[in-house]
């Protein structure tokens, strides 16, 4: 499309209906245009315009802006047959690229550990790291089994990671989970699971230190996004939270004044739009106070791209007489300044748009009750919720698990809004009824694929094994080799270990394990004071 050809209307043909609009009291009208209302007529005179005017009251039918015409074909952008697995959908969001991604920095922050810890790992004999060693490193198809692990722990939820590998109490038993994959290998997967190289990893005052750990897989699936899906007429912005409780200092928004706060909203806003190229193609915007300004529809508006969203009545080009006074409840006056029609309704938030008329509209509330409403209610009513509803569907589905890493929390959201996706292009690309449900299970069991878990090592001996050996170890008096129970105190006193950590009693004679402070002197061998 030739935006130059297509463009829009200059703002003196939008204010040419002056029979319908009367100004408001000189007390309550904007005297002069604001420094941001200046730029931007400057910006329109250089189009052919002299200014936008100022705020007037509208008394009778309000023309409303000029129409911006939506003129793209939205849906699905994808070379799939109908009759498509669930699997492949989801594919065209997990590729084969990414998940080769998560293998490689996998193994090394992996290697990386492990190196770093041999200190660790010597004291400590039993932990699971010895496991990966033995087992060796992680593949594409045991990262696969591993996303559909995590994706159908949303589908079957449980209050812990360990209770689904359980089997103690029948009832509760869930027997895939066991046969198909190892629990120690799951939680060794998640301990090394990572998505960027840290040896990479920018320096802390750099701007792309924040995001380094997820920013390349997070930009690949927001590409997908972008490339695979173009969406209708009516898009909107909103905030939406990944719930971490952990310590994210660096990731923290410092806002120190309102005026700094509108500039990075307004930015924030502008880059959402610019890089899926969405604007120039006559989509509506709804947002919030906290992204709305009139600054922001404006430049939105010159960019073919309407805007409705409530708005801070402190923002900097709204009427002086929003800030002035409160109308009383039931009450509304409607003020227009070219496309920019600005509601003010007592208790009710300010609204702006950029593609609402003015006046009343009769429309149905959520209990059916019919209500006489302004029109820009009803627009913003129509618009907004998109980001809220689609935090609704996520969170059916997705395992939300407590984790120190806030990577994990932020990717696997991601992997589930993949998921999500994936199931929303295949509701509309097939000629089937779809239950979101049943498209995830497949997805899970098709992730699986023939993966079994691996021979794993040997496992710690059992506590009752353990009991008889010690019981044997009593009766034929068996010490251990390495300390002289006759020497002479001189030769061997108890002293404590030296970290301060509790290790078993070597002596072997305890019918359950015991952990003790203390060890010899002279052949370093831990003992209990009973035993010593």
């Amino acid at each position: 499309m030739d935006i130059e050809d297509e463009g829009l209307t200059s703002e003196e043909e939008m204010c040419s209906s002056d029979d319908d609009i009367s100004f408001d009291d000189p007390d309550e009208t904007d005297s002069a245009l604001t420094d941001d209302d200046n730029a931007l007529v400057d910006e329109g005179a250089a189009a052919g315009d002299n200014a936008l005017g100022v705020w007037m009251n509208i008394v009778g039918e309000d023309p409303g802006p000029l129409n911006v015409e939506f003129t793209v074909n939205s849906g699905p952008r994808i070379h799939l047959a109908r009759d498509s697995d669930p699997i492949d959908y989801l594919q065209l969001f997990i590729t084969n690229f990414s998940l080769d991604k998560i293998v490689t920095e996998t193994n090394r922050y992996a290697q990386q550990w492990i190196e770093g810890h041999q200190d660790y790992l010597v004291q400590h004999p039993h932990s699971r790291v010895h496991s990966w060693i033995k087992q060796g490193t992680t593949n594409r198809a045991e990262i696969k089994a591993l996303l559909s692990l995590c994706i159908n722990s949303g589908l079957i939820k449980k209050s812990a990671i360990h209770h689904y590998w359980d089997s103690t109490n029948p009832s509760q038993a869930t027997p895939w989970f066991i046969e198909r994959f190892n629990r120690d290998r799951f939680q060794l997967l998640l301990k090394f699971l990572h998505f960027a190289d840290n040896e990479l990893q920018p320096d802390p005052n750099s701007p792309d230190y924040k995001l380094y750990k997820v920013k390349e897989i997070a930009d690949r699936f927001r590409k997908n996004f972008r490339n695979l899906y173009v969406p209708g007429e009516d898009i909107s912005v909103d905030e939406s939270m990944v719930g971490y409780r952990g310590k994210t200092p660096h990731l923290r928004a410092h806002n120190e004044a309102d005026r700094a706060e509108e500039n990075v909203t307004h930015n924030l806003v502008i880059r959402l739009l610019q890089e899926p190229c969405l604007l120039y193609s006559g989509h509506h915007v709804g947002m919030d106070n906290y992204f709305s300004s009139p600054k922001l529809f404006l430049e939105l508006y010159r960019a073919n791209t309407k805007a409705t969203g409530t708005v801070r009545s402190n923002r900097k080009g709204l009427p002086k007489a929003i800030l002035k006074k409160t109308l009383p409840n039931n009450t509304t006056i409607e003020r227009r300044k070219g496309p920019l029609l600005c509601s003010d309704g007592g208790k009710r938030p300010v609204l702006l748009s950029t593609a609402a008329k003015g006046g009343f509209v009769d429309q149905r509330n959520a209990r059916g009750v019919m209500k006489h409403k302004p029109a820009i209610v009803a627009t913003y009513n129509s618009i907004m919720g998109g980001v809220d509803t689609t935090d609704a569907r996520l969170y059916t589905y997705l395992s939300e698990r407590r984790t120190m890493k806030w990577t994990h929390k932020l990717v696997f959201n991601l992997i589930g809004r993949c998921v999500l996706n994936a199931y929303i292009i295949y509701k509309e690309h097939t000629s089937q009824r779809p239950i979101r449900h049943q498209f995830t299970v497949e997805c899970v069991e098709s992730l699986m694929g023939n993966y079994h878990p691996g021979k794993t090592p040997r496992k710690r001996r059992r506590a009752a094994a353990e009991r008889e050996e010690g019981a044997g170890n009593e009766e034929m008096n068996i010490q251990p080799p390495d300390h002289d129970y006759q020497a002479a105190p001189p030769t061997c006193t108890l002293v404590r270990i030296g970290d301060g950590k509790r290790r078993q009693c070597m002596h072997r004679v305890h019918q359950t394990r015991k952990k003790t402070v203390w060890e010899c002197s002279s052949c370093k061998v831990t003992l209990c004071p009973e035993c010593f």
